[in-house]
């Protein structure tokens, strides 16, 4: 059961670090579109 639940948390880990690098680029992409005039895509969780 241990085993599983470092697996779970690592897991979780890695989706949570994605999650994140992904609104980090969504906010990063909505300050440069504003530029161009293209619309910024909003990241929701």
């Amino acid at each position: 059961k241990e085993h599983l639940a470092k697996g779970r948390t690592s897991e979780i880990r890695s989706v949570v670090g994605s999650l994140h690098k992904a609104h980090l680029l969504a906010e990063c992409g909505g300050r440069n579109d504003t530029k161009t005039g293209a619309k910024p895509q909003r990241f929701h969780l």
